[in-house]
């Protein structure tokens, strides 16, 4: 479905947070879940896809599969809301890339303008869009004040031929930025969309990207704020 990237945001070692590239509550056997729609209707606007998340997929959300073993080990709190304010403790929470780029860059904002900066799929894979998600994700850092993060982009705008492993370590890097503009930032620049029973994603959600989100919200009486 998703690269399945985890990145960790700490503040003074006594908080962390896991930005995971996948979903975290899966208690449907079949179809989809409620935030999978939500995002779907932002995603396939810009032209993109979401995968239904549900337990008939063995090996990714069956009682057996990895994320499951993954949470259990980590012994992560799973409580958005109550990371923002937590002074210590261990936090999860489910992202998506793809859903906040729209946000972090505008030019991605639009009917079919999502970006094509899989690697992995070389028919759509344009190399412009790879640059210009590096080029957002550098000027997020700048603005956010997080360190090293606009060298890290620049070190791998080198590539003359980006592969799926590189879009491996960008993704791992934008569920990192997700989770710091979710921690550091106003409340109002983010949502959660769905819920902890029923499964949910946080996301930076500006604009147009947000207008869309909370209509969609909206007429299928999902939570989204």
């Amino acid at each position: 479905m998703r690269g399945g990237q985890a990145s960790v945001t700490p503040r003074s070692g006594a908080r962390s947070f896991v930005a995971l590239d996948q979903p975290t509550i899966v208690p449907n056997a079949t179809g989809s879940r409620p935030v999978d729609k939500i995002a779907a209707a932002l995603i396939s606007w810009i032209g993109g896809g979401v995968q239904p998340a549900n337990r008939s997929k063995r090996g990714m959300f069956d009682d057996d599969a990895p994320v499951w073993a993954f949470k259990a080990a980590l012994g992560a709190i799973e409580d958005p809301e109550g990371a923002r304010t937590a002074r210590t403790g261990m936090f999860i929470a489910e992202v998506f890339p793809a859903l906040a780029l729209p946000s972090l860059a505008v030019q991605f904002c639009g009917r079919l303008l999502g970006p094509k900066y899989n690697p992995g799929r070389r028919k759509t894979f344009r190399l412009d869009d790879w640059h210009t998600v590096l080029t957002c994700t550098a000027a997020a850092g700048l603005s956010l004040q997080i360190a090293r993060l606009a060298e890290w982009c620049e070190d791998h705008r080198v590539a003359a031929a980006p592969n799926k492993a590189d879009q491996d370590l960008l993704d791992g890097v934008l569920c990192a930025l997700v989770g710091f503009i979710w921690l550091f930032e106003p409340r109002s620049r983010s949502l959660m969309i769905g819920d902890l029973e029923t499964g949910y994603m946080i996301t930076p959600a500006e604009g147009a990207a947000r207008t869309r989100l909370q209509s969609a919200a909206q007429i299928r009486d999902v939570p989204c704020r």
